[in-house]
């Protein structure tokens, strides 16, 4: 053809016209053919060109024409850049050959140096449509413009397509289309936005890189396999494969976020050579015969995975977010067996656990199930495995984790919003149990848990059971456990271990609503000395003794000067039984007071009353010796006529807890928990809160201690209105930070202010308003033999400049005890404030110490201070740790407040970060100025950590006194809250606390 051709749209409006120029056998435009036809439109959509001769082979115009391969001499040959030219200036190109009807073969042939490329305002497509094959050797590259009427690169073949040089666009979409052949994509394909889709009635295959930067890429083999070896890229688009027979992925699929879809209607799916990232996107895999996977993440994604006809085995199956958000969930359902690693679609965050449902007809195997919501108000993924009840079909979880709670489970759907329920059906119908702690044939290797409910090892199930939301099925008689009768650190009643099995709470004795007529004002006295026997002991203090009307005369003082209602609570170990020569073993259930007559200063009669009879004993029938007596940890003291040897400290005592208020006899309840097993418990939990590697780790334990130590008497405490509790309690478990303790919605300082006291008889109980003294603020931020403090200079300088204008500060080189005592002097400071190192170690007073400058104060020398001359009213020890556990080092830490002579103290269990310690002070203080007590101060401050209303942003710390910039050394630290209670509950009100 050498004439010209012209179909142009208007210069004002107007779309271009089709142009087709056809040759039945061999098309020869001539050189230039492009720029004698013209479908161009200034103002419209441009037209289209069909050129459609028999076979066509494109070739590079650079170099001379030569036919390669079997396509035929009479092939018409058309050069690239004409092409190129036409697809730039004019208009869409469509190629077309017809070779059946010739005769010839019917192929498109792009030979390897010939490149077609265009950028088109227009947005110009290229359609290469074979009778047979298309043979793409060499490149393609588009560039089009806006949305509307994007580049399409269409490639249709009658019979295979093979792709061998790179695709490369922007913003248009490619198609492959192989009406009756196959596909196999081995060049780069970038799209640029637009969509890639391949469809062939037969085998597709590849490898090529594949980019469609948000755009979709979709594979469908209609009566064929699927083999992607590809690395498929959309950044955001679905990727789907649809195979009719074996699906089989080994390149990497990376949808960024978008859906993936994998399925064969005919046959399996094996995605086994590599792991899937789905980024956020679900993920959706349907094998007709079976799917074998490696690992799966879908970063919050749900996952599907199901074979109606097969067995299905993975790795990893995880959904959980990688931050903030709601886990996704993991639905399997086989036709016969399931076997796969752990499943994981707890939050690693704030947000809730995703569900997990397994399905089979056959035996199901999993690693473990961790389904667990954030531990403040996340909802835990529900759990439902379903074997079928058909005899043999069993259930293994053969791994396990320690969840949230401290539990080690093999499935647990805990949440601080509430669990999710466990429903496990499988076929063991009574002829094989199903066992929690032997995952062997049927059952968990650990602890099945939600939270509420708790099952664990070992306990076998030969039956339907349920437990809470835990339930177990099988063709057999139920059997059901309620909630009342679980155990509420998770062992079972049924245990036959004899150590663990917690019961209910029990009365001690039958008392009333206003403490008890058991009660007796001798037992209150008995129980406070004996809690100051430790500490006279340890650092050779004594105390006076203080009755039960004393008391609750202190009590009602601070109510009536400071409107807050407080509390003691007394948290004490007692005997299972007392022996003592002469007398008979009795059992505490019947034994309800041992006391000596006070009154008579330890006359010669002591009575034992029992609920039916007293029994009067003369004291010398007894024949002790008074040199064994001692103070120890179990209700008894040297006050108590009985050997320290013939009353051993047990693990077996009991738990007891006395409620002491202003008005009414005490309340005192006793719990059915050894000492033994309260603790361990507590060890936990102080192990488990120090763990930030395990955030969540601490929530069991501290629900569990909440459930025995405040829940079985919190009844009596909101009957009683009160706002303030002081604890007094035994060794082992001074070093606690009982404002932790989480009752399922809050912790416990959320909703009373809390202290510790070492007892009544040893504190100095008298209010003072601290609001206009001044304070004296102390410490240094390095040290010759230990790590550095460098928020001290600000800490000191926000408490005695910022908030308690016209304090004193020293700081560095001028924190000594020289320049400590001269202060005093000058003048009377109500509270000094120690930003130093303080250690309380196991032994005696003397290795326990407060760093002075290079100085360091053992505890035994803080007496020679006398902080009592003018009376310091609270003492701040901001960087101090203990040695948690440790009987000693707690006695040196509950002591404090009356070791150092000062009515308070607040010092921390362990040390807190720099910034964690500069945030909880500054609201302290800043809270002391309008707080009625100075717990309440120390409470308000912890809230607002636990609220996240203070936190670290940009390098500066956000308090309730303002904006503090950090110093350079912690400038540099990432955005953070301090709602952990890492952060907040290490600081613990010591002594007085109002």
């Amino acid at each position: 053809m050498l004439g010209e051709i012209t179909a142009q749209g208007g210069s004002n409006g107007g779309d271009g016209g089709f142009v087709e120029v056809s040759g039945k056998q061999f098309l020869d435009l001539s050189t230039g053919w492009a720029k004698r036809i013209n479908v161009a439109a200034p103002r419209g959509q441009a037209g289209k060109l069909l050129l459609d001769p028999t076979d066509v082979i494109i070739f590079d115009s650079t170099s001379p024409f030569s036919p390669i391969g079997s396509s035929p001499i009479t092939a018409s040959s058309i050069g690239d850049e004409d092409i190129n030219d036409f697809l730039n200036f004019s208009g869409s190109l469509e190629i077309r050959t017809d070779g059946f009807e010739s005769g010839e073969l019917g192929d498109i042939f792009l030979q390897p140096t010939a490149l077609i490329t265009w950028s088109s305002v227009n947005n110009n497509s290229l359609t290469l449509v074979a009778n047979n094959d298309i043979v793409l050797d060499g490149a393609i590259d588009y560039t089009g413009f806006g949305s509307t009427n994007p580049v399409l690169l269409s490639l249709q073949a009658n019979q295979n397509i093979f792709s061998l040089g790179n695709i490369s666009g922007s913003n248009g979409s490619v198609e492959y289309i192989a009406t009756n052949g196959e596909v196999d994509l081995q060049s780069a394909v970038t799209t640029g936005g637009g969509n890639l889709t391949v469809t062939a009635n037969g085998l597709i295959t590849g490898g090529g890189l594949i980019n469609t930067s948000t755009g979709n890429a979709t594979f469908i083999s209609q009566n064929g396999a699927i083999s992607l070896q590809n690395t498929i890229n959309t950044g955001g688009g679905n990727i789907t494969a649809n195979a009719n027979n074996a699906l089989t992925v080994t390149g990497s699929l990376n949808p960024s976020g978008g859906v993936l879809t994998l399925t064969s209607a005919g046959g399996n799916v094996d995605t086994s050579a590599i792991a899937l990232n789905s980024g956020g996107g679900n993920v959706l895999i349907n094998g007709n015969t079976g799917i074998v996977a490696n690992a799966i993440d879908t970063t919050s994604g749900n996952l599907s995975l199901i074979s109606s006809n097969g067995a299905i085995a993975t790795q990893d199956l995880i959904t959980s977010p990688l931050s903030v958000g709601n886990a996704g969930n993991v639905t399997v359902n086989a036709g016969t067996t399931i076997s796969l690693a752990n499943i994981a679609t707890g939050t690693n965050s704030i947000g809730n656990g995703g569900t997990v449902n397994l399905t089979g007809n056959g035996n199901i195997l999993v690693g473990y199930i961790d389904t667990q919501g954030d531990s403040d108000t996340g909802l835990g993924g529900t759990v439902t495995i379903n074997t079928g009840t058909t005899t043999g079909n069993h259930f293994r979880a053969v791994g396990s984790f320690t969840d949230n709670q401290g539990i080690s489970s093999s499935i647990s759907t805990f949440g601080g919003g509430g669990g999710g329920a466990i429903t496990i059906t499988h076929g063991g119908n009574g002829a094989v149990d199903f066992i929690v702690g032997n995952a062997s044939v049927n059952g968990t290797q650990g602890a099945l848990t939600t939270g509420t409910s708790t099952i664990t090892p070992t306990q076998a199930f030969n039956q339907s059971f349920t437990q809470g939301n835990i339930q177990l099925i099988t063709n057999a008689p139920t059997t059901t456990r309620t909630t009342d009768d679980e155990d509420p650190t998770g062992q079972s009643d049924d245990d036959d271990d004899g150590d663990d099995d917690y019961g209910e709470d029990e009365d001690y004795g039958d008392y009333d609503d206003n403490g008890g007529d058991n009660f007796f004002e001798d037992d209150y006295e008995d129980i406070d000395d004996d809690m100051a026997a430790d500490f006279e002991d340890y650092a050779g203090l004594e105390a006076d003794g203080v009755t039960l009307e004393e008391s609750q005369q202190i009590l009602s003082d601070i109510e009536r000067n400071t409107g807050v209602k407080p509390g003691l609570l007394y948290i004490r170990f007692s005997p299972t039984t007392v022996n003592a020569p002469g007398i008979a073993t009795a059992p505490l259930n019947d034994l309800v007071s041992l006391k000596t007559d006070r009154k008579q200063n330890k006359s010669d009669i002591f009575a034992m009353e029992y609920e039916d009879q007293n029994v009067l004993i003369p004291r010398q029938s007894l024949n002790f010796d008074q040199t064994q007596w001692q103070s120890n940890n179990y209700g008894l003291s040297d006050r108590e006529p009985f050997l320290n040897s013939q009353i051993e400290r047990s693990v077996n005592d009991k738990l007891e807890l006395v409620l002491v208020t202003a008005e009414g006899e005490p309340i005192r309840q006793r719990v059915d928990v050894t000492r033994g097993q309260v603790l361990r418990l507590a060890d936990r939990y102080r192990e488990s809160i120090t763990n930030l590697r395990q955030p969540q780790a601490f929530m069991g334990p501290s629900q569990q201690l909440y459930s025995l130590l405040i829940e079985p008497i919190e009844a009596a405490i909101q009957e009683k209105g009160l706002t303030n509790l002081t604890f007094l309690m035994n060794a082992g478990l001074r070093s606690l930070p009982m404002a932790a303790l989480y009752d399922g919605e809050q912790f416990l300082v959320e909703k009373y202010s809390v202290g510790l006291m070492p007892s009544i008889s040893l504190s100095d109980n008298r209010y003072v308003d601290v609001k206009n003294m001044k304070v004296l603020a102390m410490g240094a931020e390095t040290f010759p033999d230990q790590n550095p403090l460098p928020a001290v200079p600000i800490e000191l300088d926000t408490i005695a400049n910022r908030l308690w204008t016209g304090s004193t500060q020293l700081l560095n080189q001028d924190f000594n005890l020289e320049n400590f005592n001269e202060a005093r002097e000058n003048k009377p400071f109500g509270i000094l404030h120690l930003a130093t190192h303080g250690e309380f170690k196991s032994g005696k007073p003397s290795n326990s110490y407060i760093q002075f400058g290079d100085e360091k104060l053992t505890l035994d020398q803080l007496p020679g201070l006398s902080l009592n001359d003018p009376p310091i009213e609270l003492m701040v020890l901001s960087a101090c740790r203990t040695a948690l556990g440790d009987e000693e080092a707690e006695l040196g830490f509950a002591g404090l407040a009356v070791m150092a002579g000062v009515k308070s103290a607040i010092g921390s269990l362990w040390y807190v970060s720099d910034e964690g310690t500069l945030a909880l002070m500054s609201n302290f203080y800043n809270n002391l100025l309008t707080a009625p007590i100075k717990a309440e101060a120390l409470r308000n401050a912890q809230q607002q950590m636990i609220n996240g209303e203070t936190k670290l942003v940009d390098g500066q710390l956000m308090t309730s006194s303002g904006i503090i910039p950090l110093p350079d050394s912690l400038s540099q630290l990432s955005d953070r809250t301090f709602s952990h209670p890492y952060y907040w509950s290490a600081f613990t009100m010591i002594g007085n606390p109002w």
